[in-house]
């Protein structure tokens, strides 16, 4: 198995938060800030300010429950949420993180994915 499918591998293994946590991390070191994924702990003090009308529309014309875990928003601006952000939510994509983590030779911060970058290739 090659390093790209052992790390596919460990963040398929991962739980919701840890993914998310790279995900973000993936985001950061990419600089893609309008795909980070929040909790919806912090919707309220990141949504406070925001015109009420803009608001509405964002939430109907999105697809938005305040009952999930985490929030983001989609490639118009609206809100879309869920317990378990992933690929079939067109938001987490593991293979290109994986691509990235190789390229940037980062774990983001998970050293069991640090350990495999870290590996000698057999060729050398």
């Amino acid at each position: 198995m090659d390093k790209k499918q052992k790390i596919i591998e460990i963040l398929e293994n991962m739980s919701i938060a840890e993914l998310v946590e790279i995900h973000n991390r993936y985001c950061e070191e990419c600089n893609y800030p309008d795909d980070t994924i929040y909790r919806m702990d912090d919707y309220e003090e990141f949504m406070q300010g925001t015109d009420i009308l803009r608001l509405t529309n964002m939430i109907c014309y999105g697809s938005f429950s305040p009952n999930d875990d985490y929030w983001w928003f989609d490639g118009n601006g609206n809100l879309q949420s869920s317990d378990y952000p992933g690929e079939s939510n067109g938001i987490i994509y593991i293979s290109d993180i994986a691509n990235a983590m190789l390229s940037d030779e980062s774990g983001y911060g998970n050293d069991d994915i640090q350990e495999i970058i870290d590996e000698e290739d057999d060729d050398e």
